[in-house]
This record gives C-alpha cells, structure tokens and sequence, in this order.
C-alpha cells in the first residue's frame, strides 16, 4: 500500500512504528517484517554459536510476548539498587506513570511491601512485567533471587556501563540521581535489553564465586606489581630497558632490593656484581651485567628518587 492509499490513521500508526523502530523498540516496522534482521533463525544468517542463539531465542521469545499487544498491558519496572536501600517506579510503555518512585530498604518486609504496591498498580490484563535490576557489585543479589518478584513477570540484569551510556543519550552526562538512573533503565527496557537472569546451581555458583576471587587476587598483584615499578622507576630510571621483566627475574628482584641506587651498581662495575650475585645463588651472564652497569652509569636521577627508594 502506498501513502497515497492509506488513511490518515493508517498513515500515522506506519510513521509511529517507524519511529519506535529508528529508536529501537520491540516492534513490528509492518506487518510480516520484524524490527532487526538479526533476528533469524539459525542458518538463515550463517551458523552461529549457543549462547548467541540462547540470547536470540530469548529476544524473540519476548517480541512474540510484545506482538500486537497494547503499550499499556506492558509494564517496564526498573530498579536502581544501592547497599543497603533501593528504588523502583513503574511504568507502561506508552509512558503513562503506575508508581512514582519509592525506595525502599533491601530487606524480606522492605521488598514484600513495595512489591504489593506493584501488584496493586498493574493491570489485570497485563500482558508482559519486566523488571530491569541495573548491576551493583554483590549489593543487587538479594533483588534477583528467585521468588523475590512474583512469577510471571521477566527480571533482567542491565550493565552499568550500558545505562550510563543510556543516561548521557538523555543529556543526563554529568548528573547522576536515582531518577535519571531509573529513566535510563526504564529507556533500555522498553528498548529490549538486559539480560535474563538465571540462577545456577550450587556448583556453579561456587565456581563463579572462585573465579570472582582469583580475579580479585590477580587485580590486587597488578596493581601492587604497577606501584613497586613505578617507584623503581623513580631511583634508578632505564632499568626495565636493561631488563625485560625487572620484577620477574632474579637478576630483576636482586637489582631492585639492593641496587635501587644506579650510583652504586656504577661504583661495583661488572666483575663485582656478577660475585655479588653469585654469592646469593644469582647466575648474571657477562652481558646482562655488562647492560646493568651501563644503564646505571647513564641514568638520570629524578628528585624524588631519594623518597623512592625508602
């Protein structure tokens, strides 16, 4: 049908569409044609991977819950948690406010309490509840537990990063208020993202919570491996260009615990400090102890190397 041919109504239900299709929305551009060509069945694009299809299939099995229903039997909840409190509103996706913001305390009577305000503003014909819980560290666990929410109604877990980017698209850059958080979250819902949160079991969540901490330890050893170079830097500057790995090697560690001053590795030439080494079980070929010297003879003191070194 051309625009000719359309009514006024029709005319504008087709722009309408496009304009939620140009913005992202779940919805159909016309009749037959979904909003992303993404959205194919395996093979129509190429072979793609499970976890890729899971998320496909979770995508279209919410568009098929989304189809032909009305703005308003579709309600977005998004949740803005903190440590100890958190806060939600409702809405329906046409806009219309259900529940202005409350906050509440992340307790079994706080969560009950606004949940049965929830229940007591949706429609009775809703078609589709989606609660989006944007990710805090361990603190937004007790919100996406299982039985917190009543069945039925889709909880999913949204990037932080990914509502900050949401929240500066709102011309909220440089503000950051539960509010604006909470549009930002209402945005990414109505657009269809989050991912569905899914509770393991007790296996895997032992394994998540191993890999969180070897993470953790890893972070803590870059970053204590990043100071002690930077200050090894400051009182005997060029030495990582002798050494490729300065805090790896026991030449390295040896340079650095005793040699932090270049003047005196000067003053101890190589033959001396290859008997220096040797003597605490450190073999230093001719050549890297001929680099040592020669990089400690030419480096460039820095005022600070004084503090550095203690």
């Amino acid at each position: 049908m051309n625009a000719g041919d359309q009514t006024g109504g029709a005319w504008l239900d087709t722009m309408y569409r496009y304009y939620l299709f140009r913005r992202g929305f779940p919805v159909l551009i016309f009749p037959g044609v979904r909003r992303r060509s993404s959205l194919l069945a395996p093979g129509s694009s190429g072979p793609i991977s499970r976890r890729r299809w899971v998320v496909r299939s979770k995508i279209l099995e919410w568009t098929a819950r989304s189809e032909d229903v009305s703005l308003r039997r579709l309600v977005a909840v998004p949740v803005d948690v903190g440590k100890s409190s958190a806060k939600l509103k409702a809405c329906d996706f046409s806009g219309r406010t259900l529940l202005p913001p409350r906050e509440f305390g992340l307790t079994r009577h706080g969560v009950a309490d606004v949940v049965a305000q929830l229940q007591a503003v949706v429609p009775a014909d809703v078609r589709l509840v989606r609660v989006g819980v944007e990710a805090a560290g361990h603190y937004h666990q007790p919100v996406i537990a299982p039985g917190v929410w009543p069945s039925g109604w889709e909880v999913v877990e949204l990037n932080p990063a990914h509502v900050t980017a949401q929240r500066r698209v709102n011309g909220s850059r440089g503000v950051k208020t539960d509010d604006i958080d909470l549009d930002a979250i209402i945005d990414m819902l109505l657009a269809g993202h989050g991912a569905p949160v899914v509770c393991g079991d007790a296996a895997l969540i032992e394994l998540q919570a191993w890999v969180a901490h070897r993470r953790r330890r890893i972070e803590v050893r870059t970053a204590t491996k990043n100071q002690l170079l930077g200050q090894l830097d400051r009182c005997f500057p060029g030495l990582s260009t002798a050494l490729a790995d300065v805090l790896g090697s026991k030449v390295g560690r040896l340079v650095a615990t005793d040699f932090a001053d270049p003047a005196r590795l000067a003053r101890l030439g190589e033959q001396r400090f290859r008997g220096y080494a040797a003597r605490r079980d450190v073999r230093v070929s001719r050549a890297v102890a001929a680099r040592l010297v020669a990089t400690a003879r030419d480096a460039l003191p820095t005022p600070s190397a004084v503090v550095a070194r203690h």
